[in-house]
């Protein structure tokens, strides 16, 4: 394997050093920053209630309130957060507006637009919008928050189908990578991995297009690896099937896409059961008796519901899956 790095290997490796910000691995600078701003965040947690949002990482500050409070931590922001470098940028970000009816909306949208917003990143809930635009509407309420996409289904699928092309362009490259072996470890170590937070954070129902498309990707690069014997439609299922698998078990470690989907947002739920509670009270009780239970919280247990029965089907029974959900929650509260 040869690698043509330039004249910089001849005369050494040679630092980079950053003037400021916090380089990437960088804890301590991590954890300044979070002790410097700590008493700056807790003012503004003082504004909101138990039942409103307030979740940060690092300095990717999200906020969840209604309308009257927003308003509040707006002014909050602008007055204290200077002090601590914080300048609200009112032409980045987005501002979801929720149902209230379209009089509403449109007053609260100017009042907004009165502290400085700017008018396009303030989205109204595509209920408040003539029915003309509420198909537009749909596409562009939601924001990406720490690296997923929450609001309407329309506006996930819209950012999926972004994320497909970003996907494809880096599937390219693989391909066109002339080593064959340096070509199956970034599949196996790079790209086999790029979807399993969307996959953790988005319901497998507003996924299915967007895996299976990212599963033909991932033939495309298997095929690349066998001199064009097949295509990624015509390799035969088993032959995938077994490269999925993993190295232990005779296969190739590409994992297989669609089993975790499922896996992945069923665990990544339950990890966050306890948040889930303040938002839909007893969603953690609710959990235990999902396939009897009325309360849908919003369409997450039905969600989880559909994850249960997936891998429950591959699992040896439905049952057995809930009785063990059961014991786990059990033993958070036992913990808690």
């Amino acid at each position: 394997m040869s690698w043509q790095l330039g004249s910089t290997v001849e005369k050494g490796i040679q630092p980079v050093l950053p003037a400021e910000g916090v380089t990437q691995g960088d804890t301590l600078g991590s954890w300044m920053y979070c002790v410097g701003t700590m008493k700056f965040l807790r003012g503004l947690s003082v504004l909101l209630r138990d039942t409103d949002l307030l979740r940060c990482f690092i300095d990717d500050t999200n906020v969840g309130a209604d309308f009257d409070t927003m308003l509040q931590v707006i002014k909050y922001v602008l007055d204290e957060g200077p002090k601590y470098g914080y300048h609200l940028k009112f032409t980045k970000g987005s501002y979801l507006l929720g149902c209230c009816g379209r009089d509403i909306a449109v007053r609260r949208k100017q009042q907004l637009i009165d502290i400085g917003l700017r008018s396009d990143i303030i989205h109204l809930h595509p209920n408040d919008v003539p029915d003309g635009m509420r198909a537009s509407a749909a596409k562009s309420f939601g924001v990406k928050m720490v690296g997923t996409y929450i609001g309407d289904p329309s506006y996930i699928r819209a950012q999926l189908q972004i994320k497909l092309e970003e996907l494809n362009d880096e599937k390219e490259h693989i391909i066109d990578f002339p080593d064959p072996q340096v070509r199956n470890l970034m599949f196996r170590w790079c790209f086999c991995q790029k979807i399993v937070y969307l996959q953790r954070t988005t319901s497998p129902s507003l996924l299915a297009e967007f895996v299976s498309a990212y599963d033909c990707m991932k033939r495309e690069i298997f095929c690349s690896l066998l001199n064009g014997i097949y295509t990624a439609d015509s390799v035969p299922p088993e032959l995938w099937k077994r490269a999925c698998l993993n190295i232990g078990d005779g296969g190739l470690g590409y994992r297989s896409v669609y089993d975790v989907s499922f896996s992945a947002y069923a665990a990544s739920l339950m990890q966050c059961s306890g948040l889930l509670e303040k938002t839909f009270p007893s969603f953690q009780a609710s959990i235990g008796s999902v396939h009897t239970s009325t309360q849908h919280c919003g369409g997450v247990l039905e969600n989880f519901k559909e994850c249960l029965q997936f891998i429950g089907e591959h699992n040896g029974g439905i049952q057995a899956s809930v009785e063990y959900i059961g014991t786990l929650i059990q033993k958070d509260r036992a913990n808690a």
